[in-house]
C-alpha cells in the first residue's frame, strides 16, 4: 500500500463502525496486490521433477516477476 493509504488506516478510528472510503481503498488495495502475488507465483520456470530451466528462462522469469512487483508497489490509490 502506498504511504498515504498506510497513514490513512493509521489514523482511521473505530473503522469497524463506519468503513468509509479508506477501508474500501485499503481492500481494493490488497486484492491487487495478492493478485500480482498469484501473478509472479505463476511465472515460476522451475516445476518440480520437469527437469531443469534454463538460465534464460530463470532470468526472463525474474525479470517478469520483477515488473509485476514493481507495478504493484507503484500503484495508486484513487481517491
Amino acid at each position: 500500500m502506498s504511504n498515504d493509504l498506510v497513514k490513512r488506516l493509521r489514523e482511521v478510528k473505530d473503522w469497524w463502525r463506519e468503513p468509509g472510503r479508506t477501508a474500501e481503498q485499503a481492500a481494493d488495495r490488497i486484492e491487487a496486490l495478492e493478485k500480482a502475488l498469484r501473478e509472479i507465483l505463476s511465472n515460476n520456470p522451475i516445476r518440480g521433477g520437469e527437469g531443469s530451466s534454463s538460465i534464460k528462462d530463470i532470468v526472463d522469469a525474474i525479470m517478469r516477476s520483477s515488473t509485476i512487483a514493481r507495478a504493484a508497489l507503484e500503484g495508486k490509490d484513487e481517491r
